[in-house]
């Protein structure tokens, strides 16, 4: 037996800006959220106090992103497993956390602007949509090499583009109607395209 002080048990405090995992501006500019050392923040743009969400045990949470602007939808693993949860940045109800959705491990999220809906990459290399009302999810595309590199809704919520591997060498911007399911390559394959963005003075065309 070996009796130590367990130092590596005490309360730490860190530099938030060491730990910083990822960050979303609110749609209305107003706040960010913010997930630091697996904690889910939100806090004013100009003044207000830094907010933590969710449990302040020994739940991981990531990717926290705006769903609307009263609304956090973030990936928790409370029940064991990772999952979607929602989480109102005015703390006014509980977090609601959607079991059993077949969304694997997610490596990236977008929620869907104007719908309850969120469209996610996982470490499957797919590219999913889930429907938040009717807990539903369902596989928009696959790639046979990479996980897929950034996702961005067009402002009317209907398109989505995407960095997609088609070989193991290359990827190309993809764009996919989420109504039809339908796909269509946008840039060609030539050295490796990723992170696509998209205006919000325009929408996507359909070719």
């Amino acid at each position: 037996e070996l009796y130590s002080s367990r130092s590596q048990r005490k309360r730490k405090f860190v530099s938030a800006e060491k730990y910083l995992q990822g960050y979303d501006p609110h749609p209305g500019g107003r706040a960010i959220a913010l997930t630091v050392r697996g904690r889910p923040f939100t806090l004013g743009a100009w003044d207000g106090p830094a907010l933590q969400h969710g449990d302040l045990g020994s739940v991981r949470y990531r990717l926290a992103a705006w769903l609307d602007e009263r609304r956090l939808v973030v990936v928790g693993d409370s029940g064991g497993e990772e999952t979607l949860e929602i989480h109102h940045a005015d703390a006014s109800a509980a977090p609601e956390r959607l079991e059993d959705l077949p969304i694997g491990r997610p490596v990236g999220l977008a929620p869907a602007p104007g719908r309850a809906a969120v469209a996610l990459a996982n470490h499957r290399n797919e590219l999913i949509l889930v429907d938040l009302a009717a807990r539903a999810a369902r596989v928009l595309d696959r790639s046979l090499h990479e996980t897929i590199h950034g996702v961005a809704w067009s402002p009317d919520g209907r398109w989505l583009a995407y960095g997609f591997s088609n070989t193991q060498q290359t990827s190309i911007i993809k764009l996919c109607d989420v109504e039809s399911g339908e796909t269509f390559e946008v840039t060609r394959p030539v050295l490796r395209d990723t992170s696509p963005v998209t205006s919000r003075a325009s929408t996507a065309s359909t070719r």
